[in-house]
């Protein structure tokens, strides 16, 4: 557990209880209402207990908002790195997009639009939503 270690802590113990192996709804909006009244216990004992404080702000003049530059050779080794890694970044979503409507990616480059078809399929006959993005189409009649 990632708050509390080997312990369950509310919090992860009301996670894995939705989405889980468990899935088991009822336990947790229990735990959640459990989690929601300590919350409000801690909350109410500290604004009757005095933990309420008086805070005064220091105004003075703004200073308009402007960011101090990098120094050349940082700023420059900055773009040098950002700069390649973005372009890189494009070509590969790029290449996601293009892959999406040729036939065989390498092997046949016709143009097609089957991958969308048979991904996002809808049919009333065969169910509303019946494509292979739908959830729980893998062990459907239409998986291939």
């Amino acid at each position: 557990m990632v708050l509390g270690g080997s312990h369950g802590v509310l919090s992860t113990e009301i996670f894995f209880s939705v989405v889980g192996a468990q899935n088991d709804p009822s336990r947790a909006a229990v735990l959640g209402d459990d989690l929601l009244s300590f919350t409000l216990a801690a909350f109410g004992t500290g604004s009757v207990g005095g933990w309420r404080q008086n805070f005064a702000t220091v105004t003075g003049k703004g200073d308009g908002g402007k960011h101090g530059q990098l120094p050349r050779v940082l700023r420059y080794g900055v773009y040098s790195m950002v700069i390649p890694w973005g372009l890189f970044t494009l070509v590969i979503y790029g290449m996601i997009v293009v892959g999406g409507f040729v036939q065989s990616w390498g092997l046949n480059d016709a143009l097609t639009i089957e991958h969308y078809v048979r991904a996002f399929r809808v049919s009333a006959s065969d169910g509303i939503c019946c494509g292979r993005a739908w959830h729980g189409t893998r062990s459907g009649p239409h998986w291939r």
